[in-house]
């Protein structure tokens, strides 16, 4: 009888450690995988880290985007995370944040047993506290998702990456490994390119002198203008089509530095910010003004040749309009394009260049020849420059070769 018991005690111990190992062996994997789908959101879904939360986030038009991938599942740290959250001072939050929480589960586990609707509570309650979050459910035994409360996931790229997550989950943890490694790579490769580099700062200060020759030459005409009721610049520089005609070219260059009022300087100008803000990578400080003045003149030209000699023009949107079509060509033509849209906030800068191109063909007293000119001619300067540099950087690899 003693021997028998012995037996049974052994055999339980056996059984009971192999329950251990294969738990253990179980949670190694979910980390793996969590690990794969963190490297696939950064490369296919284009998340970046945080620099103060370390989470993975992207920028979608003014709102934040929040990715935090969960391989714990434990009911009283998410219930303790979420009441964080919902209990946060106002302003303690980044506003606009959108959080998406991902949950690895093993649901052939007894502990997991009703989590779905636990986190439905959980949801609701964050919904009650106008906390914007979204759940989503990974099935690591199925290698399938579901969101909680239902629909598609807001994410089409994070989509893209769930719906693979059934051919991950059937990887073995060196495959999946393998090709996060991969991932992370490319990912920082492209992003790397995406940074600014000490020999395109350039590029920063030339915009900063165009912005400050602009503003000076106003400021001048407008201090002018309150005391002696006249403005010298802009008369000796705006486009007058007759003048120009009789021999004074000068008015093709000088009227882009020149603005009727401050609404038209400020509007401009900003407009100038944001987009070169977007091309501070591609582009040496050369290069920038060169587009500038060539984009800016040819909007001049075609003033010349298209309107009427008595016509008057002043304005930089000509040229402001030449560095919207070079952005045009680098977020859908140029290299990294489709990195580059995801991780800028390209969109709202594109709405407003289609918006002011627009905008002009309903207005009288608006130059959309200098517009629609400048424009087309920044987006063929830009190709023009694109097909040098890759000419270059095949001929610098053949001759490394």
């Amino acid at each position: 009888m003693s021997k028998d018991r012995a037996k049974i005690n052994v055999a339980v111990d056996t059984l009971d450690v192999d329950n251990v190992v294969t738990e253990q062996n179980n949670k190694d994997n979910i980390q793996n995988f969590a690990e794969w789908l963190a490297a696939s959101a950064a490369h296919d879904a284009f998340y970046l880290p945080h620099p103060q939360s370390g989470l993975l986030y992207k920028r979608n038009m003014s709102a934040i985007q929040f990715l935090c991938i969960m391989t714990q599942t434990g009911r009283e740290m998410i219930h303790i995370m979420m009441e964080n959250l919902r209990n946060a001072p106002a302003g303690h939050n980044i506003g606009n944040a959108f959080r998406t929480f991902v949950f690895i589960v093993d649901f052939s586990l007894n502990e997991n047993d009703g989590f779905a609707d636990f986190l439905s509570q959980e949801l609701e309650a964050n919904m009650m506290a106008r906390v914007l979050t979204e759940f989503i459910v990974v099935d690591f035994n199925k290698g399938t998702y579901f969101k909680i409360s239902g629909g598609k996931v807001n994410d089409k790229h994070l989509r893209k990456v769930l719906e693979s997550a059934n051919e991950a989950v059937n990887m073995t943890e060196d495959t999946r490994s393998s090709q996060a490694s991969h991932k992370i790579k490319s990912f920082n490769k492209n992003l790397a390119e995406m940074k600014i580099k000490k020999e395109n700062k350039g590029l920063l200060f030339a915009v900063l002198a165009i912005v400050l020759i602009n503003v000076t030459v106003f400021v001048i005409d407008y201090i002018f203008m309150t005391r002696k009721g006249e403005m010298p610049i802009e008369a000796f520089g705006i486009q007058y089509n007759r003048l120009v005609w009789e021999g004074e070219w000068w008015r093709l260059i000088t009227s882009n530095f020149l603005h009727s009022d401050v609404s038209h300087l400020s509007g401009n100008m900003i407009m100038l910010l944001l987009i070169s803000r977007l091309l501070r990578n591609f582009y040496s400080g050369f290069q920038y003004c060169v587009i500038y003045l060539i984009t800016g003149i040819v909007g001049s030209l075609f003033t010349l040749f298209f309107m009427e000699e008595e016509v008057l023009s002043l304005g930089a949107s000509g040229a402001v309009m030449g560095i919207g079509g070079v952005l045009i060509f680098r977020m859908f033509f140029g290299h990294n394009a489709h990195f580059l849209r995801r991780i800028s906030n390209c969109l709202t800068i594109i709405v407003m260049i289609v918006y002011n191109l627009a905008f002009g063909l309903t207005q009288t007293d608006i130059n959309n020849w200098a517009h629609f000119s400048g424009f087309i001619t920044g987006f063929l300067l830009a190709c023009l420059i694109h097909v040098f540099q890759k000419k270059k950087e095949k001929n610098n690899n053949k001759n490394l070769a």
